[in-house]
């Protein structure tokens, strides 16, 4: 199992922008899937979420946990 030590984001205005996003994991990579998709919805209730920006990007990551025991 994975586990998610660090997450950082950082934005670049140069060469027309974009920003950066990082997951630092311990010893191992989750497996995941990462893709653009056109909307998103809000987790339990499903409501749509508008955000701003040019594109939206989806990151879904398993065998995951936020911290260690």
């Amino acid at each position: 199992m994975a586990v998610l030590k660090d997450v950082r984001v950082g934005a670049h205005p140069e060469e027309g922008g974009w920003d950066r996003i990082v997951f630092e994991f311990e010893d191992t990579l989750p497996p995941g899937n990462l893709e653009y998709v056109t909307s998103v919805s809000s987790c339990g209730s499903g409501q749509p979420v508008a955000l701003e920006g040019q594109a939206v990007l989806s990151l879904t990551m398993t065998s995951v946990q936020a911290h260690n025991d």
